[in-house]
């Protein structure tokens, strides 16, 4: 099972700044996967 901070670590990896890498969902975690999920086509939940 992936943690909120390897979530945060991918994203950034992948050019989608999640803020800091602090291991906390917050708004800009879920800003960030909200964008990556709109690229690659998913159902847009920050999920």
């Amino acid at each position: 099972m992936k943690t909120t901070l390897d979530i945060q670590r991918r994203l950034k990896e992948l050019g989608y700044d999640p803020g800091s890498l602090d291991g906390i969902l917050g708004r800009q975690t879920i800003a960030a996967l909200k964008r990556y999920q709109t690229a690659m086509h998913l159902a847009v939940d920050g999920i």
